[in-house]
């Protein structure tokens, strides 16, 4: 009889170490799905910024190929911009067109909405552009570069600065994709984006909850800079 008790108590020893392992598998289960789909989300928002970034790149073909100033692909409507002009606020078609190029390529390729938020199942809220910036990069005739530098915050232009060097001036910026610095050799435009993402597979639905925002989301401010080349205009 005794034999017969610890056999049966043995037997239910095992059932519940089953249970636990297959929880905890469940478990780590989730988080690896949890990864791919984060891996998965983050290759797809990177592919939208940059994206929307080449197709705010559109040259201003007559300044690009008929200026007399120099070579160098140029976006805006100003073929050579005056050093006094830096600081004061740029009324340039173009340069809004660039903004709107940007943000419009940017709403369709995260599913945003009028106010900015997605469907994307990692990103909480809205998402908000910090800033765009745009690098015009000129060699000039009169020897040397030049690289003249917007800057863009809610839709407004400011002529922020004009470098100029016996080289191209060493210009680095920081880009989350590539890890590091990237030095701008080419024109180029930049954004910084704050994105809210769920920390938590299941991030929406713990939310829906009652789950406090902050214990479940994290702010990433997210850096990324595309350039355009023409293989004439380019080979310096």
């Amino acid at each position: 009889m005794n034999l017969k008790v610890l056999k049966t108590q043995g037997g239910g020893h095992i059932y519940i170490i089953g249970m636990f392992i297959f929880i905890i598998l469940f478990f780590i289960m989730l988080i690896a799905y949890w990864e791919r789909v984060a891996n998965s989300n983050y290759e797809k928002i990177d592919s939208a910024v940059t994206t929307s970034l080449l197709s705010a790149l559109i040259p201003n073909v007559e300044i690009t190929y008929s200026s007399t100033t120099g070579k160098g692909i140029i976006v805006s409507s100003t073929d050579y911009a005056k050093v006094s002009d830096v600081g004061y606020i740029q009324d340039d078609p173009l340069l809004n067109q660039c903004y709107e190029r940007f943000l419009s390529s940017l709403k369709t390729n995260l599913s945003l909405d009028d106010n900015m938020v997605s469907n994307n199942p990692m990103i909480f809220g809205d998402v908000r552009i910090q800033y765009l910036r745009l690098y015009e990069v000129k060699k000039l005739n009169t020897g040397g570069f030049r690289v003249t530098q917007y800057y863009c915050s809610n839709g407004i232009w400011i002529l922020e600065r004009i470098i100029e060097g016996a080289n191209i001036p060493v210009i680095q910026v920081h880009s989350t994709r590539d890890g590091g610095k990237k030095s701008i050799e080419r024109t180029s435009v930049e954004a910084k984006l704050e994105l809210c993402l769920y920390t938590k597979f299941n991030g929406q639905q713990l939310y829906d909850n009652g789950t406090p925002q902050e214990d479940i989301t994290t702010i990433v401010n997210y850096y990324r800079v595309a350039e355009i080349t023409d293989a004439i205009l380019e080979d310096w």
